[in-house]
């Protein structure tokens, strides 16, 4: 299941869901190496302080310069790699690492979770009326 946005702009959806086996996989918070955890979901708000966890950068935050539709833009560092990756504002998921663009200020851009998440329930599939698990 994914929504992708083929001309690269930021201006659609940005995701995929990945179906894990439940007999495998183990509910933790997102990796041995940080402090970032979730439990609960929601929005951010212009000047909340948001932390993204990336595999390449690791936990960075920055402050929200940014919300636009389906969109956050944040200061926090983020490079290749990163995508996918949480941004909390505290314990709360506010949206998805999809890239930056070195021509915006601020460069580092979101997928907004609450537009994610409908649009996963309105597809059916894979990842509809996702919780989170404690």
């Amino acid at each position: 299941m994914y929504s992708r946005n083929t001309d690269g702009t930021f201006t659609a959806l940005d995701y995929a869901v990945i179906r894990l086996n439940p007999d495998v996989v183990v509910p933790s918070k997102y990796s041995d190496t940080t402090d970032v955890v979730v439990s609960t979901v929601g929005d951010a708000s212009l000047s909340n302080v948001g932390c993204n966890h990336g595999a390449t950068t690791g936990k960075n935050c920055g402050i929200i310069g940014k919300v636009d539709g389906i969109h956050l833009q944040n200061w926090a560092v983020m490079w290749q790699g990163d995508s996918g990756g949480p941004i909390v504002v505290g314990e709360t998921l506010v949206g998805l690492n999809i890239g930056m663009d070195f021509g915006t200020q601020p460069t580092t851009f979101y997928g907004k979770i609450s537009p994610i998440l409908v649009d996963i329930n309105a597809k059916g599939s894979y990842g509809a009326g996702f919780t989170l698990v404690q």
